[in-house]
């Protein structure tokens, strides 16, 4: 496919997506749409047709209605999710487009958790330093918010696991070191998805339960709580 003609499809696919009015023709031309992006060409088309999407103010006919239901708000968070949940060689090639998106949703609250999908989408786990820096821009979305530490703890868990074959075990072990070293409760509880993880690849080995150990006598009882309820072996 040309790039000139990617862009118009783009084009296409984003007006029909955008056009609250037709309820039968979105979910084709989402998928279309996201075809299109996998090299990168069709950024714009598609920050576009989120930010009109975001922007769409909801109707009375449409906010728990009996037909309809907010379906600016459905489209946008259909459209996040897939793009989130490409292949990780496609999504290297697709960082400027989450961050472009993410620029487009990070103002309003209720976006939340789709700018945490979209900041781990295009984490490098391979890279400490650059995980590190990725992380630290959820924590400080989600720290002393329960509901959305929760959510990003189970996202870094999926992410992560999806992504197997990306990163190194042992580069884990150091991830968590990294967040458990920094005084935020939410870099400990984050820390915690990545042991849980990085100790079964490892089989438990002493590395990773020593770690596990130290969480169980952490400071913060939420931290030891939930590492009471994480297993190295199954009675």
């Amino acid at each position: 496919m040309g790039e000139r003609n990617e862009e118009v499809i783009a084009t296409c696919a984003s007006r029909a997506l955008g056009n609250l009015q037709d309820s039968s023709r979105w979910g084709a031309a989402l998928d279309t749409l996201v075809a299109t992006c996998h090299d990168g060409q069709t950024n714009e088309q598609v920050i576009a047709v989120c930010r009109q999407l975001a922007d769409a103010e909801t109707t009375a006919d449409w906010n728990a209605g009996t037909e309809r239901d907010l379906p600016h708000w459905q489209r946008l968070l259909a459209l996040i999710d897939k793009l989130a949940s490409l292949p990780r060689p496609v999504r290297r090639l697709l960082v400027p487009l989450y961050e472009g998106l993410i620029e487009c949703l990070q103002s309003q609250d209720t976006m939340k958790p789709s700018v945490i999908k979209l900041q781990l989408a295009m984490t490098d786990w391979s890279n400490t330093d650059g995980a590190v820096a990725s992380l630290n821009t959820v924590i400080a979305m989600v720290d002393g918010q329960p509901y959305l530490l929760d959510y990003a703890y189970h996202q870094v868990a999926r992410v992560v696991n999806d992504s197997k074959g990306y990163w190194k075990p042992e580069g884990l072990l150091e991830l968590v070191d990294r967040l458990n070293a920094q005084p935020q409760l939410a870099s400990s509880y984050i820390g915690l998805s990545l042991l849980k993880i990085a100790g079964k690849a490892l089989l438990w080995n002493e590395a990773s339960a020593d770690r596990l150990r130290a969480y169980r006598n952490h400071e913060h009882e939420i931290i030891r709580m939930m590492a009471l309820n994480l297993w190295t072996v199954v009675e």
